[in-house]
């Protein structure tokens, strides 16, 4: 393990993020987790690197938002914080918000749920973006 922190130290911050029981998905990120690499907000989702945090609980009233919706990619594993994930890249470069519904090992199921469970707490959400997939292929090719 010394070696990939050497080579990744961001990647320590992952290995403690732990996590949570949740209904329906299973599980989630540990919520309101801290760490200089990767955050999250009460729910297990990560924060996207806007003012006040890039949470359901930070969108104001009427305010709309984007969402990614997916696993590891779209959650951000790997990224050296919360500004390089891809939901905080396209707000950057859109200008709109856009909000992380992404959650680590996921399949494409869990994400459904883990979007239903969540999109309602939401008033006005303009793009969804899916970054799904990858997980039911690997589970599908070790699968009779």
């Amino acid at each position: 393990m010394s070696e990939r922190y050497s080579i990744a130290p961001q990647m320590r911050d992952y290995d403690q993020l732990g996590v949570q029981w949740v209904p329906y998905t299973m599980f989630a990120a540990s919520a309101d987790y801290r760490s200089a690499s990767v955050n999250t907000d009460r729910y297990g989702l990560r924060c996207s690197d806007l003012s006040g945090g890039g949470s359901i609980d930070t969108i104001q009233e009427g305010v709309g938002c984007s969402l990614i919706v997916g696993s590891s990619t779209a959650f951000g594993v790997g990224a050296t914080d919360d500004t390089e994930t891809i939901a905080s890249k396209l707000s950057t470069m859109t200008e709109r918000i856009f909000l992380n519904f992404g959650c680590r090992a996921f399949n494409s199921r869990q994400e459904l749920f883990l979007f239903l469970t969540h999109a309602m707490k939401l008033k006005n959400i303009g793009e969804v973006v899916l970054v799904s997939g990858v997980n039911n292929l690997y589970v599908s090719a070790f699968n009779e």
